[in-house]
């Protein structure tokens, strides 16, 4: 490697983030989304298959790591940041990562990039498809805006390609959402009929995908029962809601939190932060809010503490973050 930088093959995702990047991943869907619905490569030749690279470059001073990459030809690399928050340093990190690519490249071939929004909302003072051109006195950097939200559902469900269809999941706007939802999971059921992996896969990314503009629960009210089951079982799902779960355990406890008037030990809300009994949290959020005293509130929950040395969850189950 010609240049001193981290190639990371474990970091941490979010799990839709990551299922976005597994679609992009499939051949045909790079060129299917940028090339032929979103026509916003220019003269680029993007082929169906792209060689893309395993891991992911890191600054040495930062704690960012690139997306995908891929190379297109001799000539050509392909980079693609998918980001759904923290737009604020976009011009920033985009120039710091294609010089990265760029260099750990030797500097042998053109590094074309494209930023993918999927954020819910619109970025102030972007519009889709925009190239922005980064022009200081030293360096230039240039590189395609794209925000998924404001493509057209249709057009993307109009594509031959079912990976390519599925990311009209992302449209903000849609005249009729149920019509969309029932009809790109009816076509990953007809795609995909006799493959059940890749079925359960494409309707892993439906849920995901949808997920991120709230519709997740409506993608999951279509799928026939006899795959929901299968579907909730995978992992990227799996993943998804216990982060709900112990995101609404956290949203629980600070409410309740603000509200007590005594201060309830560190140690304890750590313990409730990681337990996986919400119904317990729940009782015990109601207490937070209401009792006088904390000896009040463990009496009337019914249980001892400190705990006995048994009952003592495990140090590595994880805390919700922001707690404990």
């Amino acid at each position: 490697m010609p240049y001193n930088v981290a190639f990371l093959n474990d970091a941490a995702r979010r799990p839709v983030d990551e299922l976005i990047r597994r679609a992009f991943r499939r051949d045909g869907v790079c060129k299917g989304i940028l090339k032929e619905v979103l026509d916003c490569s220019g003269d680029l030749v993007i082929p169906d298959k792209i060689d893309w690279m395993d891991g992911h470059l890191q600054p040495r001073l930062r704690t960012w790591n690139t997306d995908l990459i891929g190379k297109l030809d001799d000539q050509n690399l392909i980079h693609i940041e998918q980001q759904t928050t923290g737009h604020s340093d976009m011009d920033i990190r985009m120039l710091e990562y294609g010089s990265l690519i760029a260099a750990n490249d030797g500097l042998i071939r053109n590094v074309n990039q494209f930023y993918l929004s999927t954020d819910d909302r619109p970025i102030r003072g972007r519009i889709n498809l925009d190239l922005v051109d980064n022009k200081k006195r030293s360096i230039r950097n240039r590189f395609i805006f794209i925000d998924a939200g404001e493509g057209d559902p249709w057009a993307f469900f109009q594509h031959r390609d079912f990976d390519v269809a599925l990311f009209g999941l992302l449209s903000r706007d849609m005249d009729d959402e149920r019509r969309f939802i029932r009809a790109i999971v009816q076509r990953a059921l007809s795609d995909f009929d006799d493959q059940e992996r890749d079925l359960i896969d494409r309707l892993v990314d439906c849920v995901g995908m949808g997920a991120l503009r709230r519709r997740g629960r409506l993608v999951q009210e279509f799928i026939p029962m006899q795959l929901r089951e299968l579907v909730d079982q995978d992992p990227y799902i799996a993943e998804m809601q216990d982060k709900k779960e112990r995101q609404f355990i956290r949203t629980l406890l600070d409410r309740a939190i603000a509200k007590s008037p005594f201060m309830p030990s560190n140690d304890f809300i750590a313990w409730l932060a990681r337990h996986e009994n919400v119904a317990l949290v729940q009782d015990a959020a109601l207490e937070i809010a209401t009792a006088a005293t904390f000896d009040d509130m463990i009496a009337a929950l019914g249980i001892k503490w400190p705990l006995p040395e048994q009952d003592q969850l495990p140090e590595n189950v994880p805390a919700v973050p922001g707690i404990g």
